[in-house]
């Protein structure tokens, strides 16, 4: 996990000639990512190796509802998912931002238009 974390963090440190960018993320948002992805993996995925508290992912996602949605609209959807579905909606989202589809190949972006 630690590589997929660099990975995500600096592109350019492990292949110079990388097309994928520099995201410019905190180190917060790269783990996020890092954990989403790794939960990609084969069939049954793995244990994310990032650690953060609930209150997090919730708050970030709601910093992306409110954005959309009135601030009750978006606290309400929040409340009724799961832990787990608020950190793969979170993931969805943050992948959906910065792109990471036009280049990579994920599972539930395939129809979605490439960016650039």
């Amino acid at each position: 996990m630690e590589w997929l974390f660099d990975w995500v963090r600096d592109p350019r440190h492990y292949n110079a000639e990388t097309f994928m960018p520099d995201m410019r993320l905190t180190d917060d948002e790269v783990a996020d990512v890092a954990a989403y992805l790794s939960g990609l993996t084969g069939s049954v995925g793995t244990a994310a190796g990032a650690t953060y508290q609930a209150a997090d992912v919730d708050g970030v996602l709601l910093d992306y509802l409110k954005a959309i949605v009135p601030s009750e609209e978006a606290e309400a959807t929040v409340a009724a998912m799961s832990a787990t579905e608020r950190q793969l909606d979170l993931g969805r989202r943050a992948i959906g931002r910065y792109g990471c589809y036009s280049c990579h190949e994920i599972s539930g972006f395939e129809d979605t238009q490439a960016i650039g």
